[in-house]
């Protein structure tokens, strides 16, 4: 069955079963749905020439027993299923595994892992909205632990798909932190002093940038001691630098050993 270059308002399958290869390479549709389909060879929509043009696309409910050949960035596949009006959450954060599970078994990574964190971003928004059930305390739990896990998987690593991202994190949480051990010294809040007459020659900047080093990397050579509110930043900060370095070595990882 083949659609090539068709030209259509919508196209939409329901509960159907296909068991030898379809071509939904149109030219032009507004929607395309297999919702609830099951797909047992292959579902072909872009491979080569010019891209199609459609407007929404909706995998919701299908069961993938073949392989569906679509292109992440030709097809614009994101836009497509966040431009469904009437799925749910919880379903556009399914079609995105579908889609995950589709593209590792192509050997298309870089396309699975766009579709993994695009699924874990709708999977976390999903527990935020249905945590609405457990009252108001319950919700407001659950949107602190959202924005926590938002900012530590999400915005620092891309759910450990970016391992440039994770440095970038790096960086940033340590100047942050530089600056903190220089205001904080700065105002008289607390201070970094030096065990060792070398150390004496640091002047304040000089001292947070080399004190935030140490700690967030925990070398610990001992050569400087935190006192006051500086204590408790570095015991923060040591464990940001643990964390960071073990989320740069899984993403690391999983980008070269696949």
């Amino acid at each position: 069955m083949s659609f090539f270059e068709a030209q259509l308002g919508k196209l939409i399958f329901s509960d159907c079963q296909f068991n030898s290869t379809v071509n939904l390479h149109v030219k032009q549709s507004g929607e395309i749905s297999v919702a609830g389909c099951t797909i047992r060879d292959i579902v072909e929509f872009y491979t080569h020439g010019y891209p199609p043009s459609i407007s929404s696309l909706n995998l919701a409910g299908v069961r993938l027993l073949g392989q569906i050949y679509i292109d992440w960035d030709a097809n614009g596949v994101r836009n497509l299923i966040y431009s469904q009006g009437c799925s749910t959450v919880d379903e556009k954060a399914e079609q995105f595994r579908i889609l995950k599970e589709n593209f590792n078994a192509l050997g298309k990574y870089d396309e699975e892992d766009a579709a993994y964190v695009e699924f874990k971003r709708c999977h976390m928004k999903a527990l935020l909205l249905n945590s609405n059930k457990q009252g108001r305390m319950g919700h407001i739990i659950n949107r602190v632990i959202y924005g926590v896990k938002k900012l530590l998987f999400d915005y620092m690593g891309l759910f450990a798909t970016s391992p440039q991202r994770v440095i970038l994190s790096i960086l940033v949480v340590y100047v942050v932190y530089s600056l903190l051990y220089i205001a904080i010294m700065g105002l008289g809040w607390g201070h970094i002093t030096a065990t060792s007459a070398s150390g004496d020659q640091l002047g304040v900047v000089a001292r947070g940038l080399y004190f935030s080093v140490v700690t967030f990397f925990t070398i610990g050579y001992g050569d400087f001691a935190p006192s006051g509110i500086a204590r408790f930043v570095a015991g923060t900060e040591g464990f940001m630098g643990v964390f960071l370095m073990a989320y740069f070595t899984v993403a690391f990882v999983r980008k070269i050993l696949r």
